[in-house]
């Protein structure tokens, strides 16, 4: 009934597009992932093999949906939701990592910053003595200058 109106057409083929452009991006970088990283070091990591794996059963689904039968949409479209639910999950998880590396980055400037200056306060700790030596010296000489 929907689709005969006109424009929800059109705007159904261009979210569908819209869809699998996305899709196709999100498997492109994890391909790219797989390469740069080695699939090795790729597989070890569980929360990219999930990634990959519902990325591309997303875009296969969206793909098969398209020209699936009635029955079969009426069921899939919830497991596709928490498929894409995932994707969000992800990206949030890829936010809040990347802001903690960043923090830490920053509290390992900061604790090299306290430490050098904690080194150069030992460094000036022996000034007074050296000072004081100092004033001794010139007392010294003031009063055997005095006395000539």
């Amino acid at each position: 009934r929907l689709l005969q109106i006109p424009w929800i057409h059109v705007a159904h083929t261009a979210l569908y597009s819209i869809t699998l452009v996305i899709l196709s991006s999100f498997l492109l970088e994890l391909l790219a992932l797989v390469y740069l990283l080695g699939p090795k070091q790729f597989f070890k990591q569980v929360t990219y093999v999930v990634d990959l794996v519902i990325v591309a059963m997303s875009l296969s689904l969206e793909i098969l949906l398209k020209h699936a039968s009635k029955e079969v949409l009426s069921v899939i479209p919830g497991i596709l939701i928490i498929f894409r639910v995932w994707r969000f999950v992800r990206i949030g998880h890829g936010l809040v990592a990347s802001t903690y590396e960043l923090q830490q980055h920053k509290l390992h400037l900061a604790v090299s910053y306290i430490e050098e200056l904690e080194e150069r306060v030992k460094k000036y700790e022996d000034e007074p003595t050296r000072t004081a030596k100092m004033d001794k010296l010139i007392r010294r000489l003031s009063s055997s200058n005095v006395e000539h």
